[in-house]
């Protein structure tokens, strides 16, 4: 787990990137010099260390080939079903992880983020460290812009998120929390501007 306790982490590299065009693997695009998953991959492994999962699914080998042998991948074999179902596959595989400590908490981050930061993942744990009530759910926010990622579920959601299905997200979980939602907030865009489209991409190549 990581330096702060058990608090682990999921990034979710599983989807086939429609929306970029049948040929565009978009996780494997170059931004900022690196493949594109690799900006919330190296912002949440600074901070979780070993406490850190990668799902994969599309494109699984090619992923592979790209990421540190070092670490932690699992292949989501129903990835084609959804978010959900990858949100899912990850939990229940740190939750069943024979080498770690149960977590208290999970982070979990979308693989399209290029421009997340490790100060914001330091700063969602230290808001969840201040009170660790298992209900708790801390969501970076943006004035300007609303909720963004990642998110960190208190262990007490772990069996919504194992339940979650096809590509209902972890959205509805968050939105029947109510008070246990804490709202950190975030001065960088990066945990709002995650890669859906050609134009997305083009706006961080440039």
């Amino acid at each position: 787990m990581s330096s702060h306790g058990p608090i682990a982490g999921l990034v979710l590299a599983a989807g086939a990137s429609s929306r970029m065009g049948a040929t565009t693997n978009k996780l494997l695009q170059v931004v900022r010099g690196r493949p594109l998953v690799m900006g919330p991959i190296e912002a949440m492994r600074e901070v979780l260390g070993p406490g850190l999962l990668i799902v994969l699914g599309h494109e699984a080998e090619r992923l592979r080939e790209t990421l540190d042998p070092a670490l932690a991948t699992t292949l989501n074999p129903a990835w084609d079903d959804g978010m959900g179902s990858s949100i899912a596959h990850g939990v229940q595989t740190l939750l069943s992880s024979q080498s770690s400590e149960r977590p208290r908490g999970i982070l979990v981050c979308v693989g399209d983020l290029p421009g997340l930061e490790a100060s914001v993942v330091e700063a969602l744990i230290a808001a969840f460290l201040e009170d660790v009530e298992p209900n708790r759910i801390c969501v970076p926010t943006r004035e300007s812009g609303g909720d963004g990622h990642p998110v960190l579920f208190g262990a007490a959601h772990f069996e919504a998120l194992c339940a979650l299905e096809g590509d209902r997200g972890a959205r509805g979980i968050v939105d029947r929390a109510g008070d246990a939602v804490i709202r950190v907030p975030i001065e960088s865009d990066g945990i709002l501007r995650d890669i859906d489209t050609p134009d997305d991409l083009a706006g961080w190549q440039t």
